[in-house]
């Protein structure tokens, strides 16, 4: 018998129990399907997570006072606008320098009422993170410096709280605890539709302020933190140290400035994923080993059920080779139909997570061709003994099989 008569022997052995071999599949379905959806998903997740990080700017980082040391902090460890300047002045490394805070608020425009993340920044800001303006302008020195009640929000918020009308020199009040205060809109910038938004900010809108305006509506003098772009991202620990170490040398202290960049949010966004994928993985692979115990469990069954035969084929001059190769290509066969059917399932579990969770999944030729070669492995590991039992099978004591 050759190659492709046995693969039509086994299609016709499969078909001949539908319902069995199917059951059979369910362990390899289930285990394909997962590892598929979940690392489609997640590698989707993380390609967005780091394209979104990339939009904030990888050169970017943010200096600020160690919290984790807050009861050693006084009021000679805030940061100054002197410390603001002499970061600027600290060379070609330095591309620009931001004071920054932020705030929870709402905006309220007639019966309209939106939740806010106002950030209290510098006009400088601009240049440290990919703002991209629709409408009107960013806020500007003159804003800075007479504390000015102007603010910048996102195209969304704008469309939520005017709809089709013009938003540009508009007023909403902004809630500050307890009191309202009447802002000046200057201008739009195009809102950041992604996932990790969503996650950072919640339902919120980002809207940017002068922050001298900012701490003048809550009553407070006090900086916080800045934001820093860098020249050369390969160098941006080097300066952030750097920096920690001119502001505790201006402030004659230690250990109370910290700094946090996005390349460390980015490697522990991988990481994370990559623990994440692992683990599953791991899950599945058991599932996968359960669905192989019944590919053999199924195969043994299909041995003594067909004994007669066997020894009938044999009678006729089929060898062992003959047996145990049609034997081995069932129980491939099988599993790697059950492996087509476990991707589809993946597939298209992948996309329901992902229309949820609003980043679309990523399949690699590489993860499909590993899925054939495991089940093609599951197939042939898991094949070998009910094959090579059937293929030892005596061809007069098959013949007296009942």
């Amino acid at each position: 018998m050759n190659f492709l008569e046995s693969i039509k022997v086994a299609v016709n052995c499969i078909l001949q129990n539908k319902m069995r071999s199917i059951l059979t599949m369910l362990g390899i379905i289930i285990g394909i399907g997962s590892v598929v959806a979940i690392v489609s998903v997640m590698q989707g997740g993380q390609q967005e997570m780091n394209k979104t990080l990339e939009k904030f700017g990888t050169n970017r980082l943010i200096i600020q006072l160690n919290w984790n040391e807050w009861d050693k902090i006084t009021s000679r460890d805030y940061l100054t606008e002197g410390d603001i300047q002499a970061v600027r002045e600290m060379g070609e490394d330095i591309v620009a320098v931001s004071p920054l805070i932020n705030y929870g608020s709402t905006a309220k425009v007639g019966k309209e009422k939106e939740d806010l993340l106002i950030y209290g920044v510098s006009p400088e800001h601009i240049l440290i993170e990919n703002i991209e303006m629709v409408k009107g302008r960013f806020i500007n020195d003159d804003d800075y410096k007479s504390k000015r009640a102007v603010i910048v929000i996102d195209e969304k918020l704008a469309d939520k709280l005017f709809e089709e009308e013009e938003a540009v020199g508009k007023q909403i009040v902004i809630t500050a605890g307890s009191q309202n205060n009447t802002v000046t809109i200057c201008g739009i910038i195009k809102a950041q539709d992604s996932a990790l938004g969503s996650i950072m900010e919640g339902n919120r809108s980002t809207v940017y302020m002068p922050i001298t305006t900012v701490n003048k509506m809550f009553y407070d003098d006090y900086l916080y933190a800045m934001s820093v772009k860098v020249a050369d991202s390969d160098k941006i620990d080097e300066v952030g140290q750097k920096i920690i170490d001119l502001l505790h040398r201006r402030h004659r202290n230690e250990n109370k400035y910290i700094m946090q960049n996005l390349t460390q949010a980015i490697e522990q966004v991988n990481q994370f994923t990559s623990t994440f994928t692992l683990i599953i993985a791991v899950i599945a692979g058991i599932s996968l080993f359960v669905g192989g115990i019944g590919i053999m469990n199924i195969m043994l069954v299909s041995v003594t059920e067909r004994t007669r035969e066997i020894g009938i084929r044999k009678s006729l001059g089929a060898n062992r080779n003959d047996i145990l190769i049609q034997f081995l290509i069932e129980a491939v066969i099988i599993s790697l139909i059950g492996g087509i059917l476990g991707m589809l399932l993946g597939i298209s579990v992948a996309y329901m997570i992902s229309s949820l969770a609003k980043w679309p999944p990523v399949f690699s030729i590489g993860n499909i061709i590993l899925s054939f070669a495991i089940t093609t492995m599951i197939g042939i590991i898991f094949g070998v003994y009910p094959a090579y039992k059937a293929a030892k099978l005596d061809p007069i004591e098959a013949l007296r099989f009942e």
